[in-house]
């Protein structure tokens, strides 16, 4: 993030959510003698809820240069430590984040406005397993085998994506064809499903509800197999970035 960006970005934090709740509590006068802003969290749950919380109210994991930091009282404007992550607890790693940590005369961002992080990680690793048995497969010149596991592994993956949104019903079902509807309306409306993702996974679901796995011997072009093995691979490949954190400096 550029630093005009991410001032641009710590102003609209403030704005839309830190200095409401600050306003709102000195107004009902619940805010203690003397308070000073020096740490602030907004959770964003999957129904849209928000939690907004001050200071040692804030619930987070800190990872410095030297320790992990439980504690939320602790003031580190009197240590020589540097913040090098900063997350959720882990009973909200399904939430959607924006923490902020002040040290000395920097602001440390961290955020995280996707959801569900570790059910996609459950359901991306799911994904792969087959996705490597879709290789092995491949490889042994079984690709009705390969196409039938690669489905399976592109429908996984697409959960995971999903599941990055704040999208409710997807959590709810466990049937191929509520999935694939959920594929092609977020390909139409929230663009989080690329074309070529889309594209794949209707190939793959179109030999999969024609029972390509219950007709012996047939046959299936090599150049289409591997394609579709290599359009996975790479789905696969961008949610993996996805599940990276963003950290940011800014006084």
């Amino acid at each position: 993030m550029n630093p005009q960006a991410a001032q641009n970005f710590l102003k609209n934090i403030f704005s839309l959510w830190i200095n409401p709740e600050i306003e709102s509590r000195k107004n009902n006068k619940s805010l203690p003698n003397g308070f000073k802003l020096n740490k602030a969290q907004v959770i964003f749950t999957v129904d849209g809820h928000k939690i907004i919380r001050l200071n040692e109210e804030i619930q987070a994991k800190i990872r410095t240069n030297l320790r992990l930091i439980n504690d939320m009282s602790v003031n580190l404007d009197l240590t020589l430590e540097s913040i090098e992550a900063l997350d959720r607890i882990k009973e909200e790693e399904d939430f959607g984040h924006t923490t902020l940590v002040k040290v000395r005369d920097l602001w440390v961002l961290a955020f995280d406005f996707r959801y569900g992080i570790k059910s996609s990680k459950d359901y991306y690793q799911l994904g792969i397993e087959f996705l490597e048995s879709a290789r092995d497969s491949y490889e042994n010149n079984n690709d009705q085998a390969a196409i039938t596991n690669l489905f399976i592994a592109m429908e996984n993956l697409m959960k995971a994506r999903i599941f990055l949104y704040p999208d409710c019903d997807i959590r709810k079902t466990r049937k191929h064809g509520s999935v694939a509807g959920k594929v092609n309306i977020h390909f139409k409306k929230s663009g989080i499903v690329k074309a070529e993702y889309r594209e794949t996974f209707n190939f793959l679901k179109t030999l999969y509800d024609e029972g390509i796995r219950y007709v012996p011997g047939l046959y299936m072009e090599k150049n289409k197999v591997k394609g579709a093995i290599n359009q996975v691979e790479s789905f696969s490949k961008e949610i993996s970035l996805l599940y990276q954190q963003n950290l940011v400096y800014k006084d």
